[in-house]
């Protein structure tokens, strides 16, 4: 294509921060799918030689961003903690107790807990770049009004609103770099100590004022915008401002960015895992109060250091020295034992481990870190050697960081080969995209590398399925698991298909979600044509079939089991087809645990009306034997839910209660249905 020169003025300017631009010429020419329409949008993706492209810069030059986002998240934690180092010199100032102070150091956390949940939104919409100036700048306003401080209470608001807006680097800075850094608040003891003994608490206050705003400096002049959702969405409104067509970012390409939307996501996802997800209350309250340790222990070493050994506060600053090598210490066997073990745990599970493989170091430094506070506690008087306390530290910082990488790795990084949309990572650039891996580049799991289920992750467990006399009925909990955690429970995995068929999924959840979509299309082609013929669920149940089978055959299986059900010619039809493509048909059947626990309460109590005993069934009776049978599940599987659903197909259609649950009895197991071989177990 002829160039246009018209075109070279909307290429973007060369800055500073941006030192690589791409020819608009060569944007508009690599722009290939979609038709320009608000139903079919064009797509903008980065394209081979994108040199806009956050993953074509330079090494030198990402590790130099590294290194910026390092140097403040440093600061950060410096500023954290330099504040206990200037305790004696607050305390004499504005003449308060010893608990007053201590609000200046949990009032900061407490803006570190709060602030992402406002920066992590806000960086989505504004991107990196904006955040980082904007937090920044703020940041170092409220450093410097803390230093000028004429009263405690200012001080100590202060102190939270530099928390709050310091904690974007929490956010919006890369995982590792935030790991590798934990042990940098006992850093701030030391600095904080000597200075402040030198000059006072103001001058303390005063040069995180200085540190942050050289970064504010650095960062407005040289760090770039590296979200890729934020470069994309700027250049799909670029183009549709020349051309006139839409253009949209590949994840806006369902509609535009919603931004109430993506705030009020962003602002209740945090609460509804915390309170509704059980492991993740547990796994949090236990990263707070390890946490909560860390800093109480920076309240608690001028108690010891300065009030029972009389040392000022520059000397007592280097008893953090012992916190600072077992962090380092954590994050050495983090790196040369435990990274090593993890990856042999990946290649010995076909490539990716479960998640519960990265609990380990949580479990060993739950108990060192206990060991370290023990220790500690019991050495602090005066009466002990100075030394001892100190060296107790070593244990507690050790366990310190294995609980944290440990627990934020199992609840953030569930993924091996690539990182979600929240990581800061793009999963997604163009064909033939790498991903960095202990051993070396490997293909993006979302582009040419691996694009389907390669083993079940999110699953569901058993469906039950009966014959009676006028129809079919179906069962299944709404709990898929993630690993061993019970992570979503409002799952249906009942769904109907056309008007006399219901399919009932266990196995993977991705995987039944593309075999929806599937059913979906056909059902849509089949009403298209508008011939007065719709498909039976017989019908319906071979193409299921052919699909399993063929995909089998590639060696690329939908790892699901599934039944359907339904009326096929006014009869009750109910049949089963798995990942092999092995298919059957019975007036009962299972799948999953089901098979050995339910199935035969189902056969048996088909069998005790006699032969062809479901045609005589009851639509009441049947669905009694179903909920008796899901308790027994409940009792009995530990991936099931006592909250499942009951779908009916008969001469009336298809219908799907709401979730239910059964009474249950947690009384010695003789006492169960379901249990042994009494008699009244259905």
């Amino acid at each position: 294509m002829a160039r246009d020169l018209s075109l070279d003025g909307k290429t973007l300017r060369k800055r500073l921060w941006r030192r690589q631009v791409t020819p608009f010429q060569d944007i508009l020419d690599n722009v290939t799918k979609g038709s320009g329409t608000e139903d079919d949008p064009f797509i903008v993706e980065f394209f081979e030689g994108d040199l806009e492209n956050p993953l074509a810069w330079s090494d030198a030059f990402k590790w130099t961003l590294t290194a910026v986002v390092a140097v403040y998240t440093f600061c950060v934690a410096l500023a954290s903690s330099a504040y206990s180092g200037a305790g004696v010199s607050i305390i004499e100032t504005f003449k308060v107790s010893n608990t007053i102070y201590i609000l200046g150091i949990s009032l900061f956390v407490l803006g570190f807990a709060l602030g992402p949940l406002i920066w992590a939104p806000v960086g989505e919409v504004m991107g990196r770049r904006n955040t980082f100036i904007a937090t920044c700048f703020l940041f170092t306003a409220f450093n410097a009004g803390a230093a000028a401080s004429q009263n405690i209470e200012t001080l100590i608001v202060l102190r939270f609103l530099g928390g709050m807006f310091s904690s974007s680097c929490l956010a919006k800075s890369l995982m590792p770099v935030n790991g590798v850094s934990g042990w940098l608040p006992s850093l701030g003891p030391i600095v904080g100590g000597f200075l402040s003994d030198a000059a006072g608490f103001r001058w303390v206050e005063g040069l995180l004022a200085v540190f942050s705003g050289i970064l504010l400096i650095i960062g407005t002049l040289f760090i770039p915008e590296t979200y890729t959702p934020r470069l994309l969405r700027l250049r799909a409104v670029a183009l549709s401002e020349h051309t006139g067509l839409v253009y949209r970012a590949p994840m806006d390409a369902e509609g535009a960015l919603q931004v109430g939307e993506l705030f009020q996501h962003a602002l209740t996802r945090p609460w509804r895992m915390l309170f509704l997800e059980p492991i993740v209350t547990i796994l949090a309250l236990y990263l707070a109060l390890s946490y909560a340790f860390m800093y109480m222990e920076f309240s608690a070493f001028p108690i010891v250091f300065q009030q029972a050994h009389h040392w000022n506060s520059g000397i007592e600053g280097l008893t953090f020295l012992g916190l600072m090598l077992g962090m380092i210490s954590g994050a050495a066997w983090v790196i040369f034992y435990e990274n090593p073990r993890y990856v042999r745990v990946v290649e010995a599970c076909g490539g990716r481990a479960p998640p519960e493989a990265r609990l380990p170091p949580a479990t060993i430094g739950a108990v060192i870190m206990t060991v370290g506070l023990a220790l500690f506690a019991g050495t602090c008087g005066r009466n002990v050697p100075w030394i001892v306390p100190i060296l107790a530290q070593i244990p507690f910082g050790l366990g310190s960081v294995l609980i944290f990488l440990a627990l934020t790795n199992y609840l953030g990084k569930p993924r091996n080969d690539a990182l979600d949309p929240y990581a800061t990572f793009p999963v997604h650039q163009g064909r033939g995209a790498k991903v960095p891996s202990a051993h070396g580049p490997q293909q993006d799991a979302f582009t040419d590398g691996v694009q389907r289920t390669q083993q079940p992750i999110v699953t569901g467990t058993s469906v039950l399925g009966i014959k009676f006399k006028d129809g079919v009925m179906l069962a299944a909990d709404n709990l898929a698991s993630y690993g061993s955690l019970a992570r979503f429970k409002d799952i249906k995995r009942l769904f109907p298909v056309g008007d006399s068929t219901i399919l009932g999924a266990s196995g993977d959840m991705a995987d039944f979600q593309k075999v929806q979509r599937m059913l979906e299309d056909l059902m849509t082609s089949e009403a298209i044509l508008d011939d007065g013929q719709s498909l039976s669920s017989a019908q319906i149940y071979e193409y299921l079939s052919n699909v399993m089978y063929s995909k089998r055959s590639k060696m690329d299986p939908y790892w699901n089991a599934f039944l359907v059900g339904g009326l096929d010619k006014g009869v009750p039809f109910l049949s089963y087809v798995d990942l092999l493509g092995t298919t059957y048909s019975a007036p009962s059947l299972a799948t999953g645990y089901g098979n050995h626990l339910a199935q035969p309460l189902l056969r048996r109590a088909i069998e005790r009306l006699g032969p062809d005993g479901h045609t005589k069934l009851e639509e009441a009776d049947a669905r009694k034997i179903m909920e008796n049978a899901m308790k027994v599940l409940f009792y009995r599987d530990a991936r099931s839910l006592n909250k499942f659903q009951i779908a009916t197909v008969t001469s009336r259609g298809v219908e799907i209660s709401e979730p239910i649950s059964a009474p249950t009895e947690w009384g010695f197991a003789e006492g169960l249905r379901g249990y042994g071989n009494s008699d009244e177990t259905y």
